[in-house]
């Protein structure tokens, strides 16, 4: 459920085509079918599928983001990994230029086959994020116009920027994890040239105006890139702030916006600009 109340639906529900998905919000109730207690368990662990506990659900009524993508497109079927990663990108691409509370995490998620109708479905998973949606139209607008830039990437660089995206919407969690995945997708994004961070410096002194020196001593990504090679190539282990984690969100959310020619937002300097975050602080930690 998104926190969103009924008014912020000034255009009633809205329906915003990302590439193969199709993202629909709505205000009200959703019904599904529900398999979050279909399995059980013997005393000698077999599993086993209780089909009567396969049931018909309904939701609060709240705002939802409802995702849809098809598994047979032109008359050929796809991949369950490419189905799903359809889904991640479009979701990573709604989290990271409006709000991750556009997508709260999984609530469910049914499979429809058409022919014969037949229904089928996954347990839900909650994440609680703060941050409200946006649903206004310029706010939408930018979403559609997001997707459009990115059809029109070369055929090279879109799948770098799905990929990102992939990784992206991985960084999620907390700790080592959520650390790596945003490098990664940072990496996979704005360094061309395998590891080498100056691209990324490059894009981020053009998106705040700043020449190339000025931007290595502001953004302080080579010292990160330093401490993320000590975690996966030295094995050390630090403690990950939660912070320092949303920093790198901006950074690549400037990265990305860049990357698709939409306005700049300059994210980063909104985290440099927390009273509590110290990056400076953090870096000769390392």
């Amino acid at each position: 459920m998104m926190q969103v109340a009924l008014k912020d639906f000034t255009q009633g529900q809205s329906i915003l085509d990302l590439g193969d998905v199709r993202a629909i919000f709505n205000y009200g109730s959703l019904s599904y079918m529900d398999a979050s207690n279909v399995l059980e368990f013997a005393t000698d662990h077999v599993r086993s599928i209780n089909k009567s506990k396969f049931v018909s659900k309904a939701t609060n009524i709240g705002g939802w983001t409802v995702l849809i993508t098809p598994y047979v497109r032109d008359g050929v079927q796809r991949s369950e990994l490419e189905t799903r990663n359809s889904i991640i990108v479009a979701e990573a691409l709604l989290s990271a230029l409006n709000s991750p509370n556009m997508v709260y995490e999984m609530v469910y998620e049914n499979i429809v086959e058409l022919s014969p109708i037949k229904t089928s479905a996954s347990a839900p998973v909650f994440l609680a994020i703060n941050q409200p949606p946006n649903l206004q139209p310029s706010a939408l607008q930018l979403l559609s116009q997001s997707s459009v830039n990115l059809q029109a990437l070369p055929e090279n660089m879109r799948n770098r920027v799905n990929l990102s995206l992939r990784w992206y919407r991985k960084s999620s969690v907390q700790g080592l994890d959520g650390f790596l995945s945003i490098w990664i997708a940072i990496e996979v994004i704005g360094m061309p040239d395998t590891s080498n961070i100056r691209p990324a410096i490059e894009s981020l002194a053009k998106i705040y105006q700043l020449d190339y020196r000025t931007a290595v001593n502001r953004f302080q990504l080579g010292r990160i890139q330093d401490f993320r090679s000590k975690i996966v190539h030295n094995g050390q282990m630090f403690p990950i702030y939660s912070l320092l984690i949303e920093y790198l969100d901006a950074i690549y959310v400037d990265l990305l916006m860049e990357t698709l020619n939409l306005p700049h937002e300059r994210r980063a300097e909104q985290v440099l600009n927390y009273p509590q975050f110290d990056l400076g602080k953090f870096i000769n930690q390392i």
